[in-house]
């Protein structure tokens, strides 16, 4: 199997365990400035942790925009959080922090309730 595919199939099933509910992600606090919106979660004696970048500010002309690469970066840590592996950038890894953030804000039984709400 090629490393890319496997790095892929990881995220996938950790995305699908994640929906199912038998893999929770806790938010943690600010870890470091180059981190927003972290989760953590555990898997045998390992950490996944999922971030993505804050943005930074990129002057254009004489306007300042504020820029962030908007790909969420998982990582294998351990219980201090210092780093074990970064995955390689990879469009699925937002998939799963998309799932983990509409999972840990319960935003699906928000939408639901509101659905079924009479106005």
């Amino acid at each position: 199997m090629q490393e890319s595919q496997k790095y892929i199939d990881v995220i996938v099933k950790l995305n699908r365990l994640t929906k199912e509910g038998k893999l929770s992600w806790i938010r943690e606090t600010l870890i470091s400035p180059r981190m927003t919106e972290t989760y953590k979660t555990r898997y045998q004696d390992k950490y996944f942790l999922i971030y993505q970048p804050p943005y930074v500010q990129v002057p254009s002309s004489e306007i300042v925009t504020l820029y962030s690469s908007s790909k969420a970066i998982l990582e294998i840590v351990d219980e201090e959080n210092n780093t074990i592996f970064t995955f390689p950038r990879l469009t699925v890894i937002n998939d799963l922090f998309d799932a983990i953030i509409t999972m840990n804000e319960e935003v699906d039984s928000y939408l639901d309730d509101f659905l079924k709400a009479e106005l």
